[in-house]
């Protein structure tokens, strides 16, 4: 006997930080990527260029969508 499941989205996995972290890596530039710790990863994101160009991207929320 085969159990038959629904294809199903899971949004909660899909968001998780592991796979947010991810997409963000992957969409970085080559020279903003060389980074090996995570504080340093989080300081390359947060530097408003960057940031600005992941929000392009629709990789991260833009912080004027998230305070309205």
């Amino acid at each position: 006997m085969e159990l038959q499941l629904q294809a199903t989205h899971l949004f909660t996995v899909q968001n998780s930080s592991l796979n947010k972290t991810k997409l963000i890596w992957n969409n970085l530039r080559p020279g903003e990527a060389f980074h090996w710790s995570l504080s340093r990863f989080k300081s390359t994101v947060r530097q408003p260029e960057v940031y600005a160009r992941m929000a392009r991207l629709q990789v991260v929320a833009k912080t004027e969508a998230l305070v309205e």
